[in-house]
């Protein structure tokens, strides 16, 4: 169980170095600092060989020079010293004090410049045994020369015998200069053959970090600009956005969605030339709804229909780099203004495509968007996107409540008014002052057919009739389905003759579907003028008892509410007269 805790945190931490890494700059960031990093160690690595390299030239700088400087400092300082001191010996007695205490003065200061070698010796292996030597002949020399200094007066073998020993002391200086010029020039052979390469290799990697740099460094630049290009266009696109959900969001219809489209674009991509084109279904033609300002109001794309059109039938958005390539849409080929380019980007509502925004230009003169402007190219998409899918958005809620509205105010299966519906819009009517014509219909023997044929059959009959009344009243009448098999219509600016011939067409449009279509059926009208009533409901009353009227008839007729129509017997005349519908005696007795 502990392990099955830890792990998930070891993947967070991932996660969390994963996403902290998606950023482009992120990314270059620690490329730089690996290249510094590994720069930085090789470069360290090559300078401490460079300085191992340059070891035994220091060796040589601090003790080997030093070391040859004094013995050459005592040297000099004794080959002064023997010259005077032999000039001392072939004096008087007397005479020489003078001359022995300069010697005194010069030989301390070969006695301290050769201390200053013995402290700095290199311990060479011939070098201890001349320093033995040496050492051998400056006393047996001090001693003899002491000596001769006491006697009245030296003899020739005696200042030969000086001489010899200030000889065989200068062989032996001389030969430890000799050993460490040798010395000296040996290491510094060395370190010059081992010193040169190191020098190249660490010049050669110096350069390379610094070419590893630059290039890290512009590399990183045009990293940093591409992602200000792109966070200038997201800003971009995040404006248009927050412009379009305003704009959209203000009251209006299908076509003020289409004005704000071409609007957007000529707002955000100035001089593109675009279109909207939007289609009805899969099948009907597409129509140019909406075009930017330098399209004009020409159709730019001659596409049939959603159907032949790839970015509908992709849900994708096309991009068409040359109408010449082999795989570009059929539909921008053989234009007038030559080779083109293109932009298509499908319009969905409510996830079906129903149109397309189409951005083209020609390819032989200077376009917003191509192939030789990635960046801009990439930004025209975003937006068009953006727009289309704004528009698509905002479509589907228009038609929403617009089918909402309409599933609240028709009937759903026969597609007319409901009864709330006709009575609000009768309202309306009386308010403003308007006169109407009320039509009360009623299918006749209804529970027959249902009965005889079944409900389909009967909500089929419903349907049926509901079409040819939309068919066969004006434009201005308000048809209804007021309940079951009764329909009612409202035939404003109408009189009682022009509203019986309306119905008359009624009549003879349905029975002749009816032929065609199946079981027959017919349809009884009771009529009603409003300038009689001061109220709808008093309306629809007296429409109703013309309807009782014709139905007593014999039905399939029209009855005006005054009792006049074709063929009525003498009781519904008589009943008519009374101004009241007939009762259940007068039925019975008409039966």
């Amino acid at each position: 169980m502990a392990r099955n805790r830890i792990r998930p945190r070891k993947t967070n931490r991932l996660s969390a170095m994963a996403r902290l890494l998606d950023a482009p700059h992120r990314q270059i960031g620690v490329l730089l600092l690996l290249a510094i990093v590994i720069g930085s160690g090789v470069l360290s690595f090559q300078v401490i060989r460079l300085q191992q390299s340059r070891t035994p030239i220091s060796v040589v700088q601090e003790r080997l020079i030093p070391a040859q400087a004094s013995l050459a400092e005592s040297h000099k300082v004794l080959e002064e010293v023997t010259p005077r001191l032999l000039s001392a010996l072939l004096v008087a007695p007397g005479e020489r004090a003078t001359l022995v205490a300069r010697i005194s003065v010069d030989y301390t200061k070969f006695s301290d410049a050769f201390a200053s070698y013995r402290r700095k010796t290199a311990g060479f292996p011939n070098e201890l045994a001349l320093q033995a030597e040496l050492d051998s002949l400056l006393d047996e020399q001090y001693t003899y020369s002491v000596g001769l200094l006491a006697v009245p007066e030296v003899s020739a073998a005696q200042v030969s015998r000086y001489a010899q020993l200030s000889v065989d002391i200068d062989r032996v200086l001389s030969s430890l200069s000799a050993l460490y010029a040798a010395q000296i020039s040996a290491e510094l052979d060395d370190a010059s053959s081992a010193l040169g390469p190191r020098a190249n290799e660490t010049l050669a990697v110096e350069a390379a970090v610094v070419a590893v740099l630059l290039f890290g460094g512009l590399f990183a630049f045009r990293s940093m600009r591409r992602s200000w290009v792109a966070n200038q266009s997201w800003a971009r696109q995040n404006v248009l956005e927050a412009k379009l959900h305003r704009a959209l969001a203000l009251p209006g219809s299908e076509s003020t969605v289409y004005e704000t489209v071409a609007h957007a674009i000529d707002h955000q991509l100035p001089g593109i030339r675009a279109e909207m084109l939007i289609s009805g279904s899969n099948r009907s033609p597409l129509l140019q709804v909406s075009s930017t300002t330098a399209a004009g109001t020409g159709g730019g794309c001659p596409v049939a229909s959603l159907a032949d059109c790839p970015a509908a039938v992709h849900g994708q958005t096309q991009h068409f780099a040359s109408s010449e390539d082999v795989d570009s849409c059929r539909y921008l080929r053989a234009r007038p203004d030559g080779p083109n380019t293109a932009i298509c980007v499908p319009v969905k509502v409510a996830g079906n495509a129903t149109g397309v925004i189409h951005a083209f230009a020609p390819a032989r003169e200077p376009h917003t968007f191509g192939p030789a402007r990635e960046p801009v190219e990439s930004e025209v998409i975003e937006s068009l996107q953006l727009v289309a899918r704004m528009a698509g958005d905002r479509l589907t809620v228009l038609r929403a409540f617009s089918r909402s509205e309409t599933e609240a105010r028709t009937d759903p299966l026969t597609g007319l008014l409901n009864r709330r519906s006709l009575e609000r819009d009768a309202t309306e009517l009386i308010l403003d002052g308007t006169p109407y014509v009320l039509a009360y219909a009623d299918l006749d023997h209804f529970k027959l057919l249902n009965d005889e044929y079944g409900h389909d059959t009967g909500d089929k009959a419903l349907q049926l009739f509901a079409r040819v009344l939309r068919e066969s009243v004006r434009p201005s009448d308000i048809p209804a389905r007021y309940g079951g098999e009764e329909f009612v219509v409202v035939l404003p600016q109408c009189s009682t003759a022009d509203a019986t011939a309306i119905l008359e067409r009624v009549r003879s449009q349905l029975a002749a579907s009816v032929e065609i279509t199946g079981p027959a059926f017919t349809v009884s009208v009771g009529l009603a003028n409003s300038v009689s009533h001061t109220s709808f409901s008093e309306t629809i009353q007296a429409a109703d008892a013309a309807l009782l009227i014709a139905k007593a008839n014999g039905r399939d007729r029209i009855v005006t509410e005054d009792g006049r129509g074709r063929g009525l017997t003498p009781l519904a005349t008589f009943a008519a007269s009374r101004d009241r519908a007939p009762d259940d005696a007068d039925l019975a007795a008409a039966s």
